[in-house]
């Protein structure tokens, strides 16, 4: 059996952080791309929603007062 050096215990432990840190810096990355996709879409779509309520409502202001004459 063949004995391990302090080297390389070091060696492969970096390896092995390395490869943890930029993990963990791709799944940061990628929850923050996400995350900020789904901001966008809710913001258009709320603002899609008001313009069409906004829309919605001054149709019937008008409609009234065309009753009213």
């Amino acid at each position: 059996m063949r004995t391990v050096h302090t080297a390389e215990l070091v060696s492969v432990c970096a390896v092995v952080w390395t490869r943890a840190i930029v993990l963990v810096l791709v799944l940061v990355a990628a929850t923050s791309f996400l995350l900020s996709l789904v901001a966008e879409l809710a913001n258009s779509a709320l603002r899609s929603f008001t313009a069409n309520a906004l829309q919605r409502s001054s149709n019937l202001y008008y409609l009234t007062q065309d009753c009213d004459i």
